[in-house]
């Protein structure tokens, strides 16, 4: 079935050729799995077929890189704050 392991090889990639410090994207682990749940089903409007999450597939589909982003985005405004981590 499904696993995150592919989201977490594609944000790293991302996050790599990004201008921002790494520090910018520290992120609680359970918000990223809620964005992966919500992500599914966007993921599988546009690859019913796949039995996972290919990270090639979302690298050459620049909308589902937005809404993984946006579904992340979702995550941080709907989990309580404690799971959010504060800069130092």
């Amino acid at each position: 079935m499904f696993n995150s392991e592919a989201i977490f090889r594609y944000l790293s990639r991302v996050i790599s050729r990004s201008v921002l410090p790494i520090g910018y994207y520290e992120i609680d682990l359970n918000i990223i799995e809620t964005a992966y749940h919500d992500f599914i089903p966007d993921y599988k409007r546009w690859f019913p077929t796949d039995p996972t999450i290919d990270e090639h597939h979302l690298l050459l589909t620049p909308q589902l890189g937005a809404m993984l982003c946006y579904r992340i985005a979702h995550a941080v405004s709907i989990l309580p704050p404690p799971l959010i981590r504060p800069r130092d």
